[in-house]
């Protein structure tokens, strides 16, 4: 009998182990997503700096508080969703909109939806946008 308490113990420790690694924040299994894109101006073409690029995404963590595109009107983000939100074949994909503001242009809405579920998490799925900002009249 003494020689199954380590036995014992020792699954008693695994299952310890394993319980607080699901319990440490940011121990989940998620996947990565990269965004990128370019603004541009639809009076002329060129692009626009200092565009506020937000995600309107509840399940997506890691998008910046104040993404703003470049002087080239770049921008580069990666960000991650939880595994949860996505693994299920009966769950619906989530809503992505992508929100561009910048002083004298319309507001622009546009719809970053996944189509299709990512296959492994080891791949980041990349999303390339090219957006154009109407000035207000």
């Amino acid at each position: 009998m003494r020689k199954t308490r380590p036995i014992v113990l020792g699954i008693l420790l695994a299952l310890l182990g394993a319980s607080l690694t699901m319990a440490i924040p940011g121990c989940s299994m998620s996947f990565e997503f990269e965004m990128e894109g370019t603004i541009k101006s639809t009076t002329d073409g060129k692009p626009m700096a200092n565009v506020h690029v937000t995600l309107d995404a509840p399940d997506a963590d890691g998008w910046p508080e104040s993404l703003k595109s470049d002087e080239d009107g770049k921008f580069r983000v990666k960000f991650r969703v939880k595994a949860e939100k996505l693994a299920s074949e009966l769950a619906v994909l989530p809503t992505w909109d992508l929100r561009l503001i910048r002083d004298g242009y319309h507001d622009e809405s546009i719809d970053v939806s996944l189509r299709s579920r990512p296959e492994r998490r080891k791949e980041t799925p990349r999303t390339i946008v090219v957006a154009y900002m109407r000035p207000r009249r």
